[in-house]
């Protein structure tokens, strides 16, 4: 039984420095766009007033009826800009 090497694979053109490079430059572009984002979110009058309200839904006995009915109750608004702007600066 002969056993064959494998041929080493070939050498990568993609260095830590070129890595730390990219990096670098998208954490500050995701760091102007974030910041640019939360000046948005707290000055454009369209923008800090759009929200969505999240809300939760569960099922309540009816003792009337026996049986179980759906309820939604609102729990809280989702500011989206703000949301977007904090998801940015976290990326």
């Amino acid at each position: 039984m002969t056993l064959t090497v494998a041929p080493s694979p070939k050498e990568s053109s993609i260095t830590d420095n070129k890595l730390w490079w990219y990096n670098f430059s998208a954490g500050s572009l995701h760091l102007v766009q974030g910041g640019g984002m939360m000046v948005a979110a707290f000055t454009v009058p369209g923008v800090k007033d759009f929200s969505k309200t999240l809300t939760r839904s569960y099922l309540v006995f009816n003792p009337e009826t026996k049986g179980l009915e759906p309820r939604q109750t609102d729990v809280v608004d989702v500011y989206i800009a703000q949301l977007a702007a904090v998801f940015l600066l976290l990326s």
